[in-house]
């Protein structure tokens, strides 16, 4: 397993090398996060076992909070609430649609209802941070539709946290602010 040292060196070379390589992809209109997800994918996959990341566990965390408070400076409340209806039946439709495929899936599957759940939570989560960077390289975030998107997918993640809460619930996974270090 590799040192705390060269985990860190493989992974701010990954993010140097999507930096310096979203630059060229512009001309085929490549979100620079699509490049990002590619080299963390590869570099996990390949290099860096999850085992080596977990010393880092503190450092990611603090990177999903500042991703959390980010979105939140961006969500406007006076745009949601102008355009309530729409977004209630969005939130509606993303509590809904898990649930309707809840028997089907665990059919189809065989799967016990944690698992099943578990599915649903991942199926209906919309990555908020994905609809965060990519309005914000595309300078979509000053635009009333932009923050609307972006408080709606706050809202429609509501649901699959609900979701993925009664999964962990009824798989008997205590809940509690361990975070990755609990892993």
């Amino acid at each position: 397993m590799p040192t705390l040292l060269t985990t860190l060196l493989v992974l701010l070379t990954g993010v140097l090398m999507a930096r310096v390589s979203a630059g060229r992809l512009v001309a085929w209109a490549v979100p620079a996060i699509v490049l990002e997800l590619a080299v963390g994918f590869l570099l996990g996959n390949t290099v860096l076992p999850f085992e080596a990341i977990r010393p880092l566990s503190g450092i990611t965390e603090l990177g999903v909070l500042t991703l959390f408070f980010q979105v939140g400076l961006e969500v406007r409340g006076d745009v949601l609430s102008s355009r309530r209806n729409a977004v209630l039946r969005t939130v509606a439709l993303s509590f809904l649609a898990p649930l309707l495929a809840y028997l089907p899936l665990s059919q189809a599957f065989g799967l016990a209802r944690s698992e099943t759940m578990l599915c649903l939570a991942v199926l209906s989560a919309t990555g908020t941070g994905v609809t965060l960077r990519v309005l914000a390289l595309g300078k979509g975030l000053q635009t009333p539709s932009g923050r609307l998107l972006v408080g709606v997918s706050v809202l429609d993640d509501l649901p699959a946290i609900a979701l993925l809460s009664v999964a962990m619930a009824s798989a008997g996974v205590p809940m509690g602010g361990a975070g990755l270090a609990g892993l």
